[in-house]
């Protein structure tokens, strides 16, 4: 006889593949909606060119010693709270994907769920670390040019 008992049916494993692949989708969902146009979509030269004003008007202010304008409150924006909870997701999919390896379920699905969230948040990692690089990228472009910007 055997000294293993059978789980049964793969509990853990099922809901984890699922919880993961859902979180991923809905990474995936919000970071291509980084993308969308927006509605008042006026082009990359008019944006940067609209930082480039604002970047002097705030060294001109600097330079006069006046203080900065208050900050316009921000809108409500449900996007950071629905990618939290898909991270989350993502998160609790790989703690169940490994709660099932450790309970003998079949390893398909346990391999799923752990792949699916850690995935979701290599996704969302990767993908803010390559806006970050590229943020920087403009910036130094726009530091280099400075004097160009500020009409000297």
């Amino acid at each position: 006889m055997s000294d293993t008992a059978t789980s049964g049916r793969p509990k853990f494993g099922l809901v984890g593949s699922i919880l993961g692949l859902a979180a991923l989708v809905v990474i995936m969902i919000q970071l291509s909606a980084l993308f969308a146009p927006e509605e008042d979509d006026k082009g990359l030269a008019t944006s940067i060119g609209e930082f480039a004003a604002e970047v002097r008007d705030s060294a001109t202010r600097a330079l006069n010693g006046e203080e900065a304008p208050p900050p316009e409150p921000a809108a409500t924006d449900y996007n950071e709270v629905i990618t939290n909870i898909a991270l989350i997701g993502a998160g609790l999919a790989a703690v169940l994907g490994i709660i099932g390896l450790f309970r003998s379920e079949p390893y398909p699905l346990n391999a799923l769920a752990i792949g699916f969230g850690v995935g979701a948040i290599a996704a969302q990692y990767v993908m803010w670390l390559a806006l970050l690089i590229a943020g920087a990228v403009i910036l130094v472009a726009l530091l280099n040019n400075i004097g160009d910007i500020l009409g000297g």
